[in-house]
Order: C-alpha cells, then sequence, then structure tokens
C-alpha cells in the first residue's frame, strides 16, 4: 500500500518506507554479505516467507509442546535460535 505521499506501508506492521531507501540498504548490505549469504536471503525472498516463518514455527513448537523428549540446554539454545530466525524473517517481509 501506498500513502498520500508516495511511501510504502507494510500492511502488516503498518510502518512506512520508500522502496529507493531499501534498494540503498540492499546495495551496502550487499557489499557486506558473502556469496553464500545473498544466496540465502535471494531464496528466502524468491520463496513465501511467510510459509518459512510457518514451517520455522511448526518444527519449534513440536519440538517445544509436543515432544515427550528432554530437552537439555544445547537444545533449548537451538530452539531459541530457530525462535529468532522466525522473528528476523518477520521483520524482513515488513521491510520489504
Amino acid at each position: 500500500m501506498s500513502t498520500h505521499d508516495g511511501l510504502n506501508v507494510c500492511p502488516k506492521c503498518k510502518s512506512a518506507h520508500t522502496s529507493a531507501d531499501t534498494r540503498h540498504v540492499s546495495k551496502q548490505i550487499q557489499k557486506k554479505l558473502y556469496p553464500a549469504q545473498i544466496e540465502l536471503l535471494e531464496f528466502i525472498e524468491f520463496q513465501d516467507t511467510s510459509q518459512i516463518i510457518k514451517s520455522l514455527e511448526w518444527v519449534h513448537n513440536t519440538a517445544l509442546y509436543h515432544s515427550d523428549v528432554f530437552i537439555d540446554d544445547e537444545e533449548k539454545i537451538n530452539l531459541f535460535n530457530v525462535r529468532l530466525l522466525m522473528e528476523r524473517l518477520g521483520d524482513m517481509v515488513c521491510e520489504v
């Protein structure tokens, strides 16, 4: 969606940004990323990011809430990292 002054608004978080600003940041980030990181971001962009988030959430919740297996500290850290990845992907959806 666009506002009256030409800014794009993310329907999820209702924040406004310009696509030109996004392109500028994107070029700066690409200079700092390794090729494999850029490839991963392009893959995520090509896929339906909301589906990736739902899949990660399913894995997280299944392991945490629907498993009878004891979860030790290392596994808790890994599940927390999955949760952080889900949140960051959600932030990326707002930025696009």
